[in-house]
């Protein structure tokens, strides 16, 4: 499933991204849905790691990973924009946004 780490310098900007956090995952959900996979805003995790800031492009950077699914590869560029758009206007705190959607050949734990 996909994972997103969130990366960020500043705590004032952590206390502004994690109200939307259930609403991050719904809109990720269905930016990363295609033609191959329907997914559910619980299969999303996110997570959130503070840094120092050095060398960060963005004042927040978002790392999605997911499966390379066709339909994804064609669409991630459109994926990551739009990404960026709504988190900066969900949460205006979080500043320069940028994202990065990597697509790999993943495997995960089904109990």
């Amino acid at each position: 499933m996909p994972t997103a780490n969130v990366y960020y310098g500043d705590g004032e900007i952590y206390s502004s991204l994690v109200p939307i956090t259930h609403k991050l995952k719904e809109y990720l959900a269905g930016k990363l849905t295609c033609n191959e996979i329907i997914l559910e805003e619980n299969e999303i995790s996110i997570r959130f790691v503070e840094t120092n800031g050095e060398g960060m492009l963005g004042d927040v950077e978002l790392e999605i990973t997911a499966y390379e699914f066709p339909d994804r590869v064609k669409k991630q560029d459109a994926i990551c924009h739009d990404i960026k758009q709504y988190i900066e206007r969900e949460c205006p705190a979080a500043g320069d946004v940028r994202v990065w959607l990597k697509l790999c050949k993943l495997g995960h734990d089904v109990l």
